[in-house]
C-alpha cells in the first residue's frame, strides 16, 4: 500500500506520529515506543477505522506502533490481503509474565500461569517461569538445598544441571544456552531452548544431575495462551532529564497486586556502559525509589529487582494508592563502567626487593579519569601489591575501580589472576598473580574504569490509581 491510496488527513495523521504505511513488518519486529499522546490519537483513530469497541480499561494497553498501523489502514489491501497478521500485530503488548517480568506477548505467546515445584533427596526444584513463542522458549528455575549445603553432598559434585525438555510425542529438546548462579544453599538460572515445535503446549523439564539428587528431576509443565492468562498489561513511562549526559527511562511499568514493576533502560555516552541504578553495595547504600505526588512512598523489593545491567527492572511494593495520580522514580546515583584506554606501569625488578613496599605516588590517566598508584610490594617471586589512590568525588563523579588487563596473547607472559580490596566504595589496593616471575621488569596494564555519578534522575510516570 502507498500514501497515494490514503486520504490527506490520513497522510498527516501517519507523518504526525512517524509511521509509514509501507513499514509494517519493519515495525514489527524493532517497535519502540511511542509518546502517551501519540498512541492515544493512535487507539482513537483504530478503534474508529476498525469498528472496535473502546476498551474496558482506557489507557491499560501499550499499543506497538506496527499494530496501530495495520488498524489506521483497516479496509486498505494490508489488512485485507493479510487480515491475520493484522490480528495478531493488534494482540502484541507489553505483559507482566509470572517469573520472567515485563516482556512484549502476543496471541502465539504462551507462558507458565504459576510457579511448579517438585522436592526429591533433600532438594527442592522449582521452575518459576516460561515463556514460549515462536522466538524459542525460555525456563526460569531455583534449586534449594534443604538439607546439608550443596558442597557436602557426597555425590555429584558442581556438576552444570543443564535441563532437557520432554514433549508428549517424545521429541527432547536438548542443550540449549542459559546460565545459573547460586552458593551452597541454591541455585537459580535460566535456559532458553528453540520453539515448541508441533503445537504442543505440555512438556516436562527434567533436570538430569543435580548435586545430591540420586534420580533426575522432573517437572511437568501446562502452558497457557498470554491472552486468556489474565496478565497484568504495562503502559508506557517516561525519561529523565539529562545529567552528565545519561538519561534514565522507564519504557513501560505495570501496578499488579501487591507490586508495581518498571522496566528500565539508560542511554549513556559513547565508550561507556551502565553497570548499576544506584551504589547498593556503597556505604551511602544508595538505591532507587518511588513515591506518589501525595509524598507517600513504595519500597524497592530488593530480591526481586535486578539492579545492574543497561536494561533491567525494578520492583516496588504496592498495592499503589487509589488515588495517586502521578508517581516519580528517583535514581540517586548511577555507576557507568568504560573501556575508552589503558595505563601501562613499569617498574624495574631490581627496586623491588620481596616484602619491602616501594613508594611510588605516580599518577596514571585513562581517557579524562586520573588515579594514582601510590606504592607496589613484591609479595613473593610472582605475586605483586599495588596500593591506590583513586582520588576525592569532583563535580559529583567518583572513580570506584580500575581492573588488570590480561595479556592479549595466550603466549605473552603476564597476569594470570587479581584481586582488589576497597574501602567507603573505592578500590585502595590489588594483588596480582603472574604465571611465572618477571624477568627484568614488572609492566602491569590497566584499563576498564568504574565510577559513580551522583544524581538523582527522576522519571515521571502518570498513574490512573492503580485501576488498570
Amino acid at each position: 500500500m502507498t500514501d497515494r491510496q490514503l486520504t490527506p488527513d490520513e497522510q498527516a495523521f501517519l507523518k504526525e506520529v512517524g509511521l509509514h504505511p509501507d513499514d509494517v513488518a519493519h515495525l514489527v519486529d524493532d517497535a519502540q515506543p511511542l509518546p502517551p499522546d501519540a498512541l492515544a490519537r493512535i487507539r482513537s483513530r483504530a478503534r474508529r477505522k476498525a469498528g472496535i469497541e473502546a476498551a474496558r480499561s482506557p489507557g491499560r494497553r501499550r499499543w506497538l506502533a506496527a499494530a496501530a498501523a495495520a488498524l489506521l489502514l483497516v479496509g486498505g489491501t494490508v489488512v485485507l490481503s493479510n487480515p491475520e497478521g493484522a490480528v495478531a500485530a493488534v494482540q502484541r503488548l507489553v505483559q507482566l509474565v509470572p517469573g520472567i517480568g515485563l516482556t512484549e506477548t502476543d496471541g502465539e505467546t504462551w507462558i507458565l500461569p504459576e510457579p511448579v515445584s517438585v522436592e526429591q533427596d533433600g532438594l527442592r526444584v522449582t521452575v518459576t517461569g516460561v515463556i514460549s513463542s515462536a522466538r524459542g522458549t525460555q525456563v526460569q528455575f531455583r534449586v534449594d538445598w534443604t538439607g546439608e549445603p550443596m558442597w557436602e553432598k557426597p555425590a555429584g559434585g558442581m556438576r552444570v544441571p543443564t535441563p532437557e525438555l520432554y514433549l508428549p510425542d517424545g521429541t527432547v529438546l536438548t542443550r540449549p544456552s542459559g546460565y545459573m548462579s547460586g552458593g551452597s544453599r541454591g541455585l537459580e538460572g535460566a535456559f532458553w531452548f528453540g520453539p515448541l515445535p508441533g503445537g504442543w503446549r505440555d512438556a516436562v523439564v527434567r533436570f538430569p544431575s543435580l548435586p545430591g539428587a540420586a534420580e533426575p528431576v522432573d517437572l511437568p509443565l501446562s502452558l497457557v495462551n498470554a491472552v486468556d492468562a489474565g496478565l497484568a498489561e504495562a503502559q508506557p513511562g517516561g525519561w529523565s532529564d539529562d545529567r552528565y549526559g545519561v538519561q534514565v527511562g522507564v519504557p513501560y511499568w505495570t501496578a499488579a497486586g501487591d507490586r508495581i514493576v518498571l522496566a528500565l533502560d539508560a542511554v549513556v555516552p559513547d565508550g561507556a556502559f551502565l553497570h548499576e541504578y544506584g551504589d547498593g553495595f556503597g556505604p551511602l547504600n544508595l538505591v532507587p525509589s518511588l513515591t506518589d505526588e501525595r509524598g507517600r512512598a513504595y519500597p524497592l523489593i530488593d530480591e526481586a529487582s535486578e539492579l545492574w545491567g543497561p536494561r533491567t527492572h525494578l520492583v516496588f511494593a504496592g498495592p499503589l494508592e487509589p488515588d495517586a495520580g502521578k508517581l516519580t522514580l528517583s535514581v540517586p546515583a548511577l555507576i557507568l563502567a568504560d573501556q575508552v584506554g589503558e595505563a601501562r606501569l613499569t617498574v624495574p625488578l631490581s627496586r623491588l626487593p620481596e616484602g619491602e613496599p616501594l613508594a611510588l605516588n605516580e599518577r596514571l590517566t585513562i581517557g579524562d579519569r586520573s588515579f594514582t598508584v601510590t606504592a607496589v610490594t613484591r609479595l613473593d617471586d610472582d605475586t605483586f601489591r599495588f596500593d591506590l589512590d583513586l582520588g576525592p568525588e569532583q563535580d559529583g563523579v567518583l572513580l570506584q575501580r580500575v581492573d588488570v588487563a590480561h595479556p592479549k596473547s595466550p603466549f605473552a607472559s603476564g597476569p594470570t589472576g587479581w584481586s582488589g580490596v576497597s574501602e567507603n566504595g573505592q578500590m585502595t589496593r590489588i594483588e596480582v598473580d603472574f604465571s611465572a616471575p618477571p624477568a627484568r621488569n614488572l609492566e602491569i596494564v590497566f584499563d576498564n574504569l568504574q565510577y559513580r555519578l551522583q544524581g538523582p534522575w527522576e522519571v515521571e510516570l502518570p498513574a490512573a490509581g492503580g485501576k488498570r
